[in-house]
């Protein structure tokens, strides 16, 4: 729905962002229950190859994001908005695993009991599409 715009983040049927796991994989990996629950709180499953990390860097920057790109000189950061960072492996200071999911807690609290249900509805139905092609980084 627009009222959350989860094709910002997802992908669903190889359509949308690359930040959070594609959704027809997830769908299909997952029943009804757990979608629900990982709508909810998700923080509380966080995907493999979507745990984000906490960077701060020698100029008192601090960034949350996954790493997508990393060698032994820099780091490539997306943010939850999808937005590219780069920064050398020298300006890291700290670097430390986040235990909270990109995606927002109370991102569906305005959505009526309806629209979430359409919603719900809607990422399961997407079990039968084929996943994005670079889903699974």
């Amino acid at each position: 729905t627009r009222k959350v715009r989860c094709s910002r983040c997802h992908a669903g049927a190889r359509r949308g962002g690359q930040v959070g796991p594609d959704l027809a994989g997830f769908a299909a990996q997952f029943n009804r229950g757990e979608i629900i629950d990982s709508i909810l709180a998700p923080s509380r499953r966080l995907a493999n190859g979507y745990i984000s990390v906490i960077l701060a860097t020698d100029s008192g920057q601090v960034l949350t994001g996954l790493v997508r790109n990393e060698s032994a000189v820099s780091l490539e950061l997306v943010d939850g908005e999808g937005r590219v960072v780069r920064l050398s492996q020298e300006e890291i200071e700290i670097r430390r695993p986040s235990q909270k999911s990109l995606m927002p807690d109370g991102l569906v609290d305005h959505l009526s009991d309806t629209e979430f249900a359409d919603l719900v509805e809607f990422v399961g139905s997407l079990r039968s599409r084929p996943p994005a092609a670079n889903a699974n980084r």
